[in-house]
């Protein structure tokens, strides 16, 4: 039996409840598990097949079973401590009447079997953006969260004193114009969880266009990973939705062909559905390209959405004022000043040491092949993006 194959049973066994068969088990071999880790490894995921190993009796005393027991060790320290710093964030913005909403990993998990598979490496919380400063100087004075004071194009990032990694968004805008105009109105899909409870929860239709929108945008820049499907198929699964709402969102965006495209995708994964030609290609960029994508990859597909190397380059030295504006909020008042604000960004980057990476991406693009770009735009248009 495949590699491949194995792997992908060893998932479905620990996430749909699917036991797994003698053939599988007896197919698995020392180093069809080294190979399956470093998989499982790029895309965070590596807890999941450790505790289906686990529970089959496969992991033995050696190297890489002792790799896998370490993983699904530490995603259980890692949800503990995200979900400590969680219950304090909730509480502080309770008491002080701020609205807002969890996002991503801190909703999904709960449709996990165990939410401690679900891996984050940060939090994310939306707060209103008239509450963003309020919202940042609170959690630093009470809970002693640190912060450099910097805004994102959609959050002010900081950090616990244990180290978690917060993303306070004021928005969920990806820059694409076709979801950023729902996402732009994220605040009117949510509503309490409760009478007088400041926290909030999207819609279910909104929580999976949500997920559909971030994963339009990760292929879009180079790379998905397997496990924002898991996320997708799980929450197909186990939560009651309006499918014709949701193709409705996601038609009027211009993302219904790519929502059918990895639904499909899904379903061969996790239900045992027949590949096609689009799925087969699909996987092919998702396991090459791991987790956060292959740099040259997103380049690329960036270069089709832009209309190619020299309009790439403009756009990343200069960025667009619905970005600049969103990172720099004195210029939605005074748009006049724009591009003295487009030096302090260049400013900016190089006191924060992200000057050479920028360079280095300016360099990737300029050795971006024709093919390499017109098979980006080929993909793209075979899921609608």
């Amino acid at each position: 039996m495949k590699t491949l194959e194995i792997f992908f049973a060893l998932l479905r066994a620990e996430l749909c409840g699917e036991p797994l068969s003698d053939d599988v088990k007896n197919s698995i071999t020392e180093e069809k598990l080294s190979v399956m880790f470093k998989t499982a490894k790029a895309h965070d995921i590596a807890n999941i097949l450790a505790s289906a190993l686990e529970k089959n009796g496969i992991l033995t005393d050696n190297d890489i079973s002792d790799k896998f027991r370490q993983e699904q060790l530490l995603s259980i320290y890692r949800y503990q401590r995200i979900k400590h710093e969680i219950e304090n964030i909730s509480r502080t913005f309770e008491e002080e009447k701020i609205p807002y909403i969890p996002l991503k990993g801190s909703v999904i998990r709960a449709f996990y079997p165990e939410p401690w598979m679900r891996t984050s490496c940060d939090i994310d919380i939306l707060v209103r953006e008239e509450d963003i400063e309020k919202a940042a100087a609170l959690l630093s004075d009470r809970l002693k969260y640190e912060t450099d004071g910097k805004r994102e194009f959609h959050d002010v990032s900081l950090h616990s004193p244990s180290g978690v990694h917060l993303e306070l968004h004021f928005n969920i805008l990806e820059n694409l114009e076709n979801i950023d105009k729902l996402l732009l109105h994220a605040w009117d899909h949510a509503s309490a969880v409760s009478d007088g409870v400041m926290k909030h929860s999207f819609s279910n239709e909104f929580l999976l266009f949500h997920v559909l929108a971030h994963m339009s945008y990760h292929f879009i820049f180079g790379g998905c990973g397997i496990r924002p499907f898991i996320d997708l198929y799980l929450l197909e699964k186990n939560m009651e939705y309006d499918k014709e709402k949701l193709l409705r969102i996601c038609r009027e965006c211009g993302i219904e062909k790519f929502y059918e495209s990895v639904k499909k995708l899904s379903e061969v994964w996790f239900d045992g559905l027949a590949h096609d030609e689009l799925t087969e290609e699909i996987q092919h960029f998702i396991l090459v390209g791991g987790a956060y994508g292959d740099h040259k990859k997103g380049i690329a597909a960036r270069q089709a959405k832009i209309g190619g190397k020299k309009a790439y380059a403009i756009k990343r030295i200069f960025q667009p004022y619905n970005v600049l504006k969103e990172k720099y909020p004195i210029i939605k008042k005074y748009p006049i000043f724009t591009p003295i604000f487009e030096v302090k960004r260049w400013f900016d980057l190089l006191l924060r040491g992200k000057m050479k990476s920028s360079i280095r991406e300016l360099k990737a693009n300029s050795v971006v092949t024709e093919e390499q770009s017109r098979s980006a735009v080929e993909f793209l248009l075979k899921l609608g993006l």
